[in-house]
């Protein structure tokens, strides 16, 4: 089976690539372990992402942002940086020439569930939910996937956005970087007793 371009991994970053190419014309897949209804309905995970000006346009050009409840959105007026017990901070504000938020906080799961609403409407993009890329590799003038279910496709673009610890990534031998700070982080949700004040 051929396409023009395979894209390994179906979360924002590469549904959102596939919506990039909506007018493109090209014939596209999308290879996802998950099934659709988990992309459909993402589950909630306690994540919240800060998103720029310049996300939320691209978003905006997509479609997508317009699908996220505009009460699921909170706008970030002020943001502190704080480092252990010391008293000092480093502090951003908002610009006062038009009182726009420095950014955008919004829920990981309703990015992921407002992405996957406009891709479905996408043509010329074919979605292989449930099934996992086995092995990929090259030539000089083309790609190669072999899928977990027997299927193999040829084409002209792997695009790996199956996470950073992408599998498709390593086995086409395409080097990564990554620093470990020894850090860990707790996400949770919490009720304030005073404003926040967005910040």
């Amino acid at each position: 089976m051929d396409y023009d371009i395979a894209i390994i991994g179906a979360g924002p970053a590469g549904l959102s690539f596939a919506c990039s190419l909506r007018d493109s014309g090209l014939n596209i897949a999308v290879i996802e372990k998950q099934p659709r209804d988990q992309l459909a309905n993402p589950a909630i995970d306690g994540r919240d992402i800060a998103l720029t000006h310049l996300s939320r346009k691209i978003l905006q050009q997509q479609g997508i942002w317009q699908r996220i409840p505009e009460e699921q959105v909170s706008p970030l007026e002020r943001a502190e940086v704080v480092d252990g017990d010391s008293p000092h901070t480093l502090n951003f504000t908002t610009p006062h020439v038009d009182d726009e938020a420095l950014g955008f906080l919004v829920a990981n799961h309703q990015i992921r569930q407002a992405i996957y609403e406009e891709f479905a409407h996408l043509p010329h993009i074919t979605l292989i939910d449930n099934c996992e890329v086995s092995h990929v590799h090259t030539s000089e003038t083309a790609g190669y996937l072999d899928l977990a279910d027997g299927r193999s496709l040829k084409v002209d673009l792997i695009v790996a956005a199956d996470t950073r610890f992408s599998a498709s990534r390593r086995q086409m031998g395409i080097s990564s970087d990554a620093h470990d700070f020894g850090r860990s982080a707790i996400l949770c949700r919490m009720q304030h007793e005073r404003d926040h004040q967005h910040t």
